[in-house]
């Protein structure tokens, strides 16, 4: 397994240049259904998170994506972008699709980026 445990080379101040928020947000509610009083549930819904997130990008990548108090602040746009350069470190340093990656990281930015990272990379995030 590795540990990975250091993602900040990677990140940089992000400029933001719209905010969404609610259901104003960047996801499709359009997708949501709802029969007669039943709970709202999606009609359909990408393949993965990863899919999930490149239609993000897509659609509206200078949207907020991420964000630490008091800290870095992240578009969908840079949230894929490092999260590409964390998957080709992974891949640079022999990981490859059925290893296992743990994040020996705080909660925050590089903690979403990393496990982003390892998701684009097609390996496991194990718990730390």
């Amino acid at each position: 397994m590795t540990v990975l445990r250091d993602a900040g080379a990677l990140m940089s101040a992000a400029r933001i240049t719209r905010l969404r928020r609610g259901s104003d947000g960047p996801f499709d509610a359009s997708a949501v259904g709802r029969a007669g009083r039943e709970v709202p549930r999606y009609d359909s819904l990408p393949r993965s998170l990863v899919a999930a997130l490149e239609q993000v990008v897509r659609r509206d990548p200078d949207a907020e994506a991420v964000v630490e108090v008091g800290g870095t602040r992240l578009s969908y746009a840079e949230l894929w972008q490092h999260g590409h350069a964390i998957a080709g470190g992974l891949r640079a340093a022999g990981i490859s699709p059925g290893d296992r990656v743990a994040i020996d990281l705080p909660n925050g930015v590089e903690w979403v980026v990393s496990l982003l990272g390892i998701m684009l990379c097609g390996v496991e995030e194990m718990a730390t």
